[in-house]
């Protein structure tokens, strides 16, 4: 049952290999293009988790495996953290929720207007979110 199973798929990625191959070249180009348009570009992994290292380290392990790419950061590595776009429909209604609030939000300092960071400590894993 399996064989006749794998018999049947590799004759249809044999009958229908140049639409195999587009749809793979398709599906690459979009993860790269979306990490770097949208959504978060990389994970980082502290290099200081000391409640499971041996788990971490057999992630890292399992995902180089898989021919993904891991770097070690040399030095630490601040990212500003972007605001996520809403539906428009959740938007209108939250405007109407944020108008009765303004007069809360003049008295927030400067500091709290600042965009956020999140601060990557050297030694830390990363994997980027722009690989095929």
């Amino acid at each position: 049952m399996q064989e006749s199973a794998i018999l049947f798929g590799m004759n249809n990625v044999a009958s229908n290999g140049q639409k195999f191959l587009n749809n793979f070249y398709l599906k690459s180009k979009r993860a790269v293009a979306k990490a770097r348009t949208e959504g978060a570009s990389c994970l980082g992994l502290s290099a200081s988790d000391d409640q499971r290292p041996a788990e971490q380290a057999s992630l890292l392990n399992l995902l180089q495996l898989q021919g993904v790419e891991v770097h070690r950061l040399e030095k630490e590595l601040r990212i500003r953290l972007q605001r996520v776009r809403r539906n428009p429909s959740v938007t209108k209604e939250k405007d109407q929720e944020k108008s009765a609030e303004k007069s809360d939000a003049a008295a927030r300092t400067k500091e709290e207007k600042k965009p956020a960071e999140t601060v990557i400590p050297a030694g830390s894993y990363v994997v980027r979110m722009d690989q095929p």
